[in-house]
């Protein structure tokens, strides 16, 4: 199977659907298909917004954790893809809250290798979020920890500040 079969026309994306496991599969593997559409006959689908870069710290020192574990990966088009520890984490919450259909993941929809559709694709971003019946956002998983709200305030407070020293107004 190849994992990204060419798109048909300028104003297509591809949409990753969760598909049942196959018998080399263990009941836990996240398995999805990737079918390309045009964007004004797509079906309908939701769009997941996350954060690429390393969104996990550690608890109070804030030192950034990695981003990715060899296990965290997808199998797409039958083929195994390695993705950041938190579109993962994003994937799975989905699966196991039986959130079902197409959706639009960028990191596994456009293929990221190929520059010339990576560009284009870029530009069809706002078509692409503005036509999803829901736009996801996944700021990671239920953290209960009082540490995390400290370290969170902490963050913000510290950003905030520098907004300021910037002359930045507070409300932007």
């Amino acid at each position: 199977n190849s994992l990204y079969e060419g798109l048909p026309a300028e104003a297509s994306f591809r949409l990753l659907e969760l598909v049942k496991g196959g018998p080399d599969t263990s009941p836990d593997e996240l398995v999805y298909k990737l079918t390309p559409y045009a964007i004004s006959s797509a079906p309908a689908y939701r769009a997941l917004s996350y954060t690429w870069g390393p969104p996990y710290r550690e608890v109070p020192s804030g030192k950034v954790i990695d981003a990715t574990e060899p296990d965290d990966h997808v199998i797409c088009n039958g083929s195994s893809v390695v993705v950041t520890r938190n579109l993962h984490d994003a994937l799975k919450n989905l699966r196991d809250n039986q959130i079902r259909g197409p959706v639009w993941v960028d990191a596994l929809c456009i293929n990221q290798n190929n520059i010339e559709e990576r560009s284009a694709q870029v530009l069809l971003m706002e078509a692409i979020y503005t036509r999803a019946g829901e736009v996801i956002v996944w700021l990671g998983p239920l953290r209960s920890q009082v540490y995390d709200m400290a370290w969170a305030v902490t963050e913000f407070h510290d950003a905030l500040e520098m907004a300021l020293k910037k002359g930045t107004p507070a409300a932007q």
